[in-house]
């Protein structure tokens, strides 16, 4: 690191001393085009900045450089010799941010090296600061002709220097001229591409008569005793034709969704049938992650639904259009269900009533509840255990009542070693209050404080995870600033003054406004395409944010902006690549005065941080994770739990 502050003093000779500073290195990150090729030492040496410009010094300055690190008598590969090889590259290398500086290597070690910095430290003769300074010279940055703006372009290219929370990100000088239609020409039939989601992969949710091709085959055989017992156990009732109202309980890595594939796969040879199992989940990853669709997708049921609103029976077209469509339905199997609350289990129940034609519980219809009750409750509505509330969730006890029977599955196939072993171990001891110190020293052995340098670069790109929205938001606004790149700001579109005051939840997941950049991660809001991995919850990494001739941020919306996806499969927008157009998408609501609101928005967020919460179901090699200051329900237990054999 450089010094904090700017110090001009004299030597033994009467000349100039400079020591370097932040404000200093931001001068020169945003040199003007004539010092294109001087380094900051060079800078720090031969000129100074007064009165909004630069000036050559008549002597040149010594230069001090805070903290003292000496190469040769450094250890390599340790903490500081990251740090050596740090300062090394900022003070040989010409650069305009500290992005530009590190280029694509992972460490500075390796840049230093690259640079061929190494060889040059012999004649790398630099005055190290000593303890006796002189006063030191505070500079107003105003009266210096440094605004705000100049402060903050140099600010967003590295974590070295604090940034203030009150500039607008995406309304830079630096953001608005740039050319954002300038992509436009690598993309001739935008107008088609937009429409690619809609044209391509709309009909993916109907699997026609066969087997949904996500479903696992297995072998009965290899099923272990408790699976099978179930798997045999729910077969029977289908073949008797008498419903069965089941919970089939397990942690991770104990098969549960096997036995979901497994029992799929079983009705559909008894009913030659792949809608005779209809699979669902609370949410969008979820339902992806064993071939379903979302609860409120499959079953009609509004998303945005409070637990104090009453049941809303379907039309008599839309109950005639999904009688059709449920008529070879046997059973209904809903996974994650400790996120299932009791309102949504009451409108759940009364749904299958009204589409089966029957006053029976579920409509007579087979039901399984799979998940852990352990992990993360309902958002917005009382778990399924509860007993107070409002009258649907009243109802919603009286339904899950009807199961009698419940089957706990503990023989764990996820096997890594020794270790794992321990971590599952310590994970039940947590779920259940009985945590030792031992426990606590293990978990304490991936405190990301403690790691070597060379852990963390291992993390340097893994997924965040925070208990809070606000403390994911403030680490996104962080990564974004680091890219170094334009932001564009992308402004929602309202039909009134309601909606453009909605928060995000309330308008279905869209932004208000939305900042990204090439190369954000971002994540999807919607449920695009269930069976293709567009879902709600799926990440990628922008590529093009593409306006329109004449267009640009932020007084335009983006015709589309195109995502690298992770795991997305389907048909290829782009071949060799998942990336697809994602364009602005509509969503409508009612406000508590009955106001119709509609919003229209990018249905993305930026992901490299997302809530605990919105992380159950995703499959991660690694993850750095923020747990709070305090247990909130299930929260550390799931973290830990669903990622057994994840790097943390």
């Amino acid at each position: 690191m450089l010094s904090s502050s700017l110090r001009r003093s004299h030597d033994a000779n009467g000349e100039d001393v400079v020591g370097t500073d932040p404000s200093f290195v931001i001068r020169y990150m945003t040199r003007p085009f004539e010092y294109e090729n001087f380094t900051l030492l060079q800078m720090a040496k031969k000129y100074y900045f007064s009165k909004n410009r630069w000036h050559k010094s008549k002597v040149e300055s010594i230069v001090r450089i805070i903290p003292e690190l000496d190469g040769s008598e450094l250890v390599e590969n340790s903490e500081k010799w990251e740090l050596y090889c740090r300062q090394q590259v900022l003070l040989h290398h010409h650069y305009h941010s500290l992005a530009e500086a590190i280029g694509e290597c992972e460490t500075w070690t390796i840049r230093y090296v690259d640079l061929g910095l190494a060889m040059n430290d012999s004649v790398n003769i630099i005055d190290l600061v000593d303890e006796e300074f002189e006063e030191t010279e505070e500079i107003d940055l105003e009266s210096e002709g440094v605004f705000l703006e100049e402060w903050m372009l140099a600010a967003s290219m590295g974590p070295m220097f604090d940034y203030g929370q009150d500039v607008e990100l995406g309304l830079r000088d630096f953001d608005t001229s740039h050319n954002w239609g300038e992509c436009l020409e690598r993309y001739p039939n935008i107008d088609i591409d937009r429409k690619f989601i809609h044209n391509h992969l709309g009909v993916t949710d109907d699997c026609n008569s066969e087997l949904a091709n996500n479903i696992v085959l297995v072998p009965l055989t290899h099923l272990s005793a408790q699976q099978r017992m179930a798997h045999d156990l729910v077969l029977a009732s289908l073949h008797e034709q008498r419903p069965i109202h089941l919970i089939i309980s397990g942690g991770a890595g104990t098969g549960k969704s096997t036995l979901i594939n497994a029992i799929v796969h079983s009705a559909f040879i008894l009913f030659h049938s792949n809608k005779a199992v209809r699979i669902m989940a609370p949410t969008g990853v979820a339902a992806f992650n064993i071939g379903g669709a979302t609860i409120h997708h499959e079953l009609a049921i509004n998303a945005e639904r409070k637990p104090s609103q009453p049941y809303i029976h379907i039309s008599g077209d839309q109950c005639r259009r999904m009688q059709e469509d449920f008529k070879d339905t046997k059973l209904i199997i809903i996974d994650e269900y400790s996120m299932l609350g009791r309102a949504m289990l009451a409108n759940v129940d009364l749904r299958c009533r009204d589409i089966f034609a029957t006053n029976e519980s579920f409509g007579g219809v087979s039901i399984i509840l799979v998940g852990d009750m352990r992990q993360l409750p309902p958002v917005f509505d009382s778990p399924l255990y509860s007993n107070k509330g409002s009258y649907m969730q009243q109802c919603g006890t009286l339904a899950y009542s009807v199961f009698e029977k419940c089957i706990r599955l503990s023989y764990i196939f996820r096997q890594a070693g020794e270790e794992q072993a321990s971590l599952r171990e310590a994970l039940h001891k947590l779920s259940d209050g009985t945590s030792t110190i031992e426990d606590w020293h293990m978990f304490k052995t991936r405190d990301y404080s403690t790691l070597t340098i060379e852990e963390m670069n291992n993390f340097r790109y893994a997924l965040r995870l925070f208990p809070t929205k606000r403390s994911a938001n403030e680490y996104n606004r962080e990564r974004l600033i680091q890219l170094g790149r334009p932001i564009a700001r992308i402004f929602s579109k309202n039909n009134c003054e309601i909606a453009a005051k909605a928060e995000s939840d309330q308008a279905k997941g869209l932004e208000k406004s939305l900042c990204i950049s090439v190369g954000a991660r971002v994540m999807l809001r919607a449920n695009l395409a269930t069976h293709n991995g567009l879902v709600n919850g799926a990440m990628g990494t922008v590529v093009d944010i593409v306006y329109a001739v004449h267009c640009k941020s932020p007084f335009d919306s983006p015709l589309a902006v195109m995502v690298d996806f992770d795991n997305y499969r389907g048909t290829s927008f782009r071949e060799g690549s998942n990336i697809i157009p994602i364009p602005p998408i509509t969503s409508n609501w009612k406000a508590s005065n009955e106001t119709s609101c509609q919003r229209t928005q990018i249905p993305i967020i930026l992901c490299w941080a997302i809530t605990i919460h919105k992380s159950q179901g995703l499959t991660l090699d690694k993850a750095v994770v923020d747990i709070g200051e305090k247990e909130s329900h299930g929260l550390t237990f799931l973290l830990y739990h669903e990622r057994e054999g994840c790097k943390i």
